[in-house]
Parts: C-alpha cells; structure tokens; sequence
C-alpha cells in the first residue's frame, strides 16, 4: 500500500492518465450507441459492464453507472460467477505482489468485498470452488441500484465459461434467479454455449 501511494504522490499524472482514459472510453460508448440508433433506431443497444466493475474499487469509483446506462438500452453485467472466483484470487495475488505488497491475499479480499459491498466467501474457497450463485444476484442489485429500476439488466452467467487451471463444471444448483425486484431483469446465457 506504501509503495502505492509512494507512485501516486511522486507521479500523480498517473492517476490523470487513468481518468483520461477511462472517459475516452466510455466516450466510445455513446459514439457506438449513437451510430446504432442511428442505423437501426428500433433495435435495442446494449453495453457489457466487465466482470472487473464488480471486484476493483478504482473501476467502481471510475465509472458512473447512471451515466453508462444513458449510452444503452439494456446492461449486460458479466457474472460468470464460477470463473470469477479464480480471477478474483488471481488478481488479488498480483496486488499482493505488486502495489498492496505486504497485505495477505486474504486481508485485501476481506477489504474489497466491504468496500464493493459485497458478501463472499474466503478467498481460498473461491479460487478452489468459485463463487457461489448468489453472486448474480449481489452483482444484478448493485447494477439495479446504481442505475434505476427502467433500465432491463440482463445478465451474464457463465454457464460452461473456461478459466484456464479451473476444471470444475457448473452444474444446475450453480444457476439461480434473482428475486424479482418489479423491474426487467433476468439471467442470460454467454455466446459460448451455443457449443454446449
């Protein structure tokens, strides 16, 4: 964590160039929305919000969720809850090389689930087991409170998503609904079962 604020305050244009990209980016967004309505306005556009919003502090202070839902019809969160639970180790375990050296892994995915606001088990159990079902739901609430309840949310869950060094298969307990919460909202599959 030292030596993270050691690289900010004798560089802070690093985190400007964060910013800068970040709304070039979602610039991109409303361009790409812009052209779509423009060629076919009847079709619904949507945007697929990176399983990373859900697990990374910078990306989730970065990006404006009401702002992003203004460049869409509908959000497609990615939740491929099972593969996400080894990308959360593996991330964590980078930090804990690099800018969070000196935190165990596990300290840092205690912090970040606070601070993202979500309820998960132990690191070592989600990077053996992956997350469980639930996380869909905590991930398609989070979305649904950052952008109202018009916005459709259709989100990404996983079913049979490869995450190399990860061979546990989903089985039909993995897959859950979220509550109804009044407003369109439901699960979809990923492209990548059309070869299931």
């Amino acid at each position: 964590m030292i030596e993270l604020l050691r690289i900010v305050m004798q560089w802070p244009e690093v985190v400007r160039w964060e910013s800068l990209w970040t709304e070039r980016y979602l610039a991109l967004h409303r361009e790409l929305y812009g052209v779509a309505k423009w060629i076919a306005p009847e079709r619904p556009f949507g945007l697929g919000l990176w399983h990373y919003y859900f697990i990374n502090p910078l990306l989730r202070a970065e990006w404006n969720l009401s702002e992003f839902a203004s460049s869409a019809d509908f959000i497609r969160p990615i939740l491929y809850h099972l593969v996400e639970g080894p990308r959360i180790d593996r991330y964590l375990t980078l930090l804990t090389e690099g800018p969070f050296r000196g935190c165990a892994g596990e300290e840092l995915h205690a912090a970040f689930s606070r601070a993202l606001g979500l309820k998960l088990p132990s690191l070592a159990t989600i990077g053996a087991e992956g997350l469980p079902g639930d996380y869909v739901r905590q991930g398609v609430e989070i979305v649904r409170r950052e952008v109202g309840e018009s916005m459709p949310i259709y989100a990404g869950i996983g079913v049979d998503v490869v995450q190399e060094g990860f061979s546990r298969r989903m089985q039909p307990d993995d897959v859950v609904r979220p509550a109804p919460t009044g407003s369109p909202s439901r699960e979809t599959m990923p492209r990548c079962t059309s070869r299931i």
